[in-house]
């Protein structure tokens, strides 16, 4: 049981960890001191060589998954003057599978798991931000039909951005003012909404016998 599970004993690592055999379940337990809780837009950056992991409160409540795709959690504590405690579950397979150089291949028993990352880092909001939109600029740019006026608007909105970063030397108030300038394009006049609409589909299955065979 989950609790059961706390009261065993926890030894010291560090990155370069390894977690096998394959299929394998390990735990980890990973206490953040108060003193660190008390830094603004906290992150945990945790990459097990793409390993499914889970993250759980000291409670049991689970917080978020962790896989090649999502590497980063986002630290929040319900007191700042108490360590914060996670309990880590990692799993021995990737997101796809653990077939051998490949997906729809059989397993590769010897396959090893490395702690690649496990820390802590303050993640500026406002340059996060401006990452996000032009992210989403240079798809449009990317996926929007030449035929389209949108695809050049993109480009041009996307490189007045960057040209206002690099000509106030990556000052805060030039990230922010960057912002403002994704959220105008974004939002209305050169990224209308009425243009194109955007739809967001999502779907969830498990091939149990093809990426995670049984025994």
């Amino acid at each position: 049981s989950f609790e059961a599970m706390k009261k065993g004993a926890f030894a010291s690592m560090a990155t370069g960890q390894n977690f096998k055999p394959l299929w394998s379940q390990h735990w980890v337990k990973v206490v953040i001191a108060a003193a660190q809780l008390r830094t603004a837009n906290l992150f945990l950056h945790w990459d097990v060589d793409g390993a499914e992991s889970l993250v759980c409160e000291e409670s049991g409540s689970l917080v978020q998954g962790m896989s090649c795709k999502r590497k980063e959690l986002k630290v929040s504590a319900n007191s700042p003057d108490e360590d914060l405690v996670y309990y880590i579950q990692v799993s021995c397979t990737g997101l796809f599978g653990a077939g051998n150089n490949g997906m729809i291949q059989p397993p590769d028993e010897s396959k090893v798991y490395r702690l690649n990352k496990a820390h802590l880092f303050n993640r500026d909001q406002n340059k996060y931000a401006v990452f996000m939109d032009l992210s989403v600029m240079y798809d449009i740019a990317k996926e929007v039909s030449d035929d389209s006026s949108l695809c050049y608007d993109a480009l041009y909105a996307a490189n007045e951005i960057i040209n206002h970063i690099t000509l106030n030397n990556h000052s805060p108030d030039a990230y922010k003012k960057a912002q403002q300038m994704g959220k105008k394009f974004l939002s209305s006049g050169e990224g209308d909404k009425s243009r194109d609409t955007i739809h967001a589909i999502a779907n969830c299955h498990i091939d149990s016998a093809w990426l995670w065979p049984y025994r």
